[in-house]
Formats: structure tokens, sequence, C-alpha cells
């Protein structure tokens, strides 16, 4: 009976986690409107959305905490609930990042510039990226989670060529663009964005026992 109490509620832990998970690709999903559409976003709604993410985190490690106090769970479910807190600090800040970038992005006038198609790409990688780790995390995938790790190397991969193609515009340009530092500054949200999304596979890693180090 205990056992079938404890599976429930790591069940709901899962469930919680994957919501939070959804509610941050919702702002994420703003944010590829605007780079894909050019359609503006209020920034009300944007911030809403990040405080229900931020909220629902707090709750989250509540109940991770409130579980490993009155409950005796196995090592498994250790790992499992360990896994999930981290989980949520990373998600939520990829929800923090997201808004900030939906901000700046909403805001910029650049949109014709070859540095915003870098951007779109780093977004959509980025945004996949925690799509797998979640997905990972509901199948208990290594292979997923640890695809979703390596992929973290064509976020930084487009990044480098962000840069260089902001240096590149300084360089040749006569009157360089003002917003080019908008560009670099929402490339390092993106850049961080798939650092968090990698950090969480790799939290579904030690969840399933297989590290990987």
């Amino acid at each position: 009976m205990v056992r079938i109490r404890l599976e429930r509620e790591l069940n709901e832990l899962r469930n919680d986690i994957i919501t939070v998970g959804s509610w941050t690709d919702d702002v994420l999903q703003m944010a590829s409107t605007i780079f894909q559409d050019g359609d503006s976003v209020p920034y009300k709604e944007v911030d809403e959305a990040v405080r229900r993410i931020v909220s629902a985190k707090r709750k989250l490690e509540e109940n991770c905490l409130r579980l490993l106090a009155s409950e005796q769970p196995l090592a498994s479910d250790f790992r499992l609930v360990s896994a999930i807190f981290k989980m949520a600090s990373h998600i939520k800040r990829i929800g923090e990042l997201a808004g900030a970038l939906v901000e700046l992005a909403d805001e910029s006038e650049m949109r014709s510039d070859p540095a915003w198609d870098i951007l779109e790409d780093m977004l959509a990688e980025g945004r996949d990226m925690l799509h797998s780790a979640l997905r990972s995390l509901v199948r208990f995938d290594t292979d997923l989670a640890q695809s979703t790790i390596d992929r973290d190397a064509i976020v930084d991969q487009l990044f480098r060529k962000l840069r260089e193609e902001i240096i590149q515009e300084l360089r040749e340009g006569d009157s360089p663009d003002p917003l080019l530092p908008d560009a670099l500054l929402m490339g390092k949200f993106l850049e961080k964005i798939g650092d968090h999304a990698a950090s969480s596979a790799e939290w579904v890693l030690f969840a399933i026992g297989d590290r990987r180090e």
C-alpha cells in the first residue's frame, strides 16, 4: 500500500515537471512567433506566463522535499526525485530567459538582418532540445537524453557563427547597425537556453542511473 502511494506521488511529480516544461514552451512559442511572423506579443502576457512558471517551480520543489522527508524511497526513487528537483530550476531558468528574449526581440527592428536568421535557428534548436529532454524523462530514454546533451554543441556552434557575423558587420559597415549588441545579447540568452536544456537531460540520465560521465 505504501509503495502504491509512493508510485502515485512519483508519477505526479513527473507530470508536474512536464506541465512546467509545457508552460515554458509556451513562452518559447511566443518568441518563435516574433522571429517567424514578426507579430508582437503583449508583455503582460509574457510576464504572467513567466510568473506562473516560477510559482510552479517553487511548489514542485516543495513537493519533492516533502516526499523525500515523509516517505522511504528506494535509491532509484531518490534519484528520480532529485533529478526532478534540479530540472525544475533549469526549466524555470529557460522560462525566464525566454521571457527576456521575447521582450528584446519584440522591440528589435533588425528582422531582415542575417543575424536574425541565426537567432531563429538557435531558438528552434533550443526549443527542440527542451522537448527532447522532457520526452526522455517520460520514456526513461537514455539515448534520447544523451542526444539532447550532444545537440548543445549545435547551439554553441550557431552562437559562434552569430558572433562572427556581428564582428564582420562591425568591421565592414561604415555605420554599423546600433541593434547588433541586442542580437549578441539575444544570442547569449539562446545559448544559455541550450545549456539548461542539456543540463535537464543530464539529470534525466542521473534519474535513470546512467550519468555517462
